[in-house]
């Protein structure tokens, strides 16, 4: 008797403990993705930042943070025509060239871009940031290696999956391109 009297008790007190735990758990959630800069978690939180950036986005185009941002994509974009000259042709149809194009002008210029481009698709919905996308896309390709354009594409695709809701034939669209190569 006394042992059922005792598991009630422990039963009771977990739950209760339990429960604490939720709400502050979900307070402290509540809190911090609601402060992240570039991901927006609900559609609720979705709606009333799009709200907001509207009213106070009146004349402006483009937000301060936006524009830094954004200068960081195309100062990756330049890096990457810089190689290219610097270089002397395209990687992509010379084996020497080729050999040659791994350099630290090249590795800055990559970490600016996938950096940048993630952080303007996630934060921000415009079209010119698709065509910088598939702007430093081709760029990053002609240097002829692989991997760099299919990082920069399964970054870009897991950063748009998580902060918007993709129809499915794009979904099916990246997974059809991911399993050609």
């Amino acid at each position: 008797m006394s042992l059922v009297l005792n598991s009630q008790k422990y039963y009771q007190s977990c739950q209760r403990s339990l429960i604490k735990k939720i709400k502050t758990l979900n307070k402290i959630k509540k809190k911090k993705l609601g402060s992240l800069p570039s991901f927006k978690i609900s559609s609720y939180y979705k709606n009333n930042n799009e709200d907001n950036e509207n009213k106070n986005n009146k004349g402006n185009k483009f937000k301060n943070f936006e524009l830094i941002i954004l200068s960081i994509v195309l100062i990756g974009l330049l890096l990457q025509i810089i190689n290219f000259i610097l270089l002397g042709g395209i990687p992509l149809f010379s084996g020497f060239l080729k050999a040659e194009a791994a350099t630290r002008i090249w590795l800055f210029s990559y970490i600016f871009f996938i950096i940048g481009i993630n952080i303007l698709l996630a934060k921000y919905n415009r079209k010119i940031y698709y065509l910088l996308l598939i702007i430093g896309l081709g760029l990053f390709a002609l240097t002829g290696y692989r991997t760099t354009p299919i990082a920069i594409l399964l970054s870009s695709f897991i950063t748009l999956y998580y902060s918007r809701n993709l129809k499915i034939k794009y979904q099916m669209f990246f997974w059809n391109y991911n399993n050609f190569f």
